[in-house]
């Protein structure tokens, strides 16, 4: 039978007499689910996430003008970004990546300001880094 997570019970051999499965490296995402993450773990992934999308979206729009498809290619690096800094580190933070999305939560009250305040100066780090490594790669 399947258990929550998508893992095997029976086959597992790991059943307690209630049918639980003490398997405890199976369920590895169902842990880290459910896990409280700390404020510091909340900062980094918004730094890091802002500073890949920052990243390459300005690294996408830089060919504009030289190609006619490169306004479709950066539409797609940037959708395509969002989605897999949303997916990775969104069960974390929330997935703001930005300032803006971050005062819009504060403002229907599902963050403190002080929290929304550590956001920001971590979002707009994370966008400085990313700009400046644009910076460093592309003209130096």
């Amino acid at each position: 039978t399947f258990m929550r997570g998508g893992s095997l019970s029976s086959a597992s051999g790991m059943e307690n007499s209630s049918g639980e499965n003490n398997n405890r490296g199976g369920n590895v995402g169902y842990l880290l689910r459910d896990r409280p993450f700390t404020m510091i773990s909340k900062l980094s992934a918004e730094f890091i996430g802002t500073l890949l999308l920052t990243f390459i979206g300005s690294l996408s729009g830089l060919n504009i003008i030289s190609n006619s498809n490169a306004v479709l290619h950066a539409a797609f690096a940037h959708g395509l970004t969002v989605f897999a800094l949303v997916s990775s580190f969104g069960h974390i933070s929330g997935a703001h990546f930005n300032p803006a999305i971050s005062l819009a939560v504060v403002l229907v009250g599902k963050m403190k300001i002080l929290n929304a305040i550590f956001y920001w100066i971590s979002q707009l780090a994370g966008g400085f880094c990313g700009a400046l490594i644009v910076r460093l790669v592309r003209f130096v």
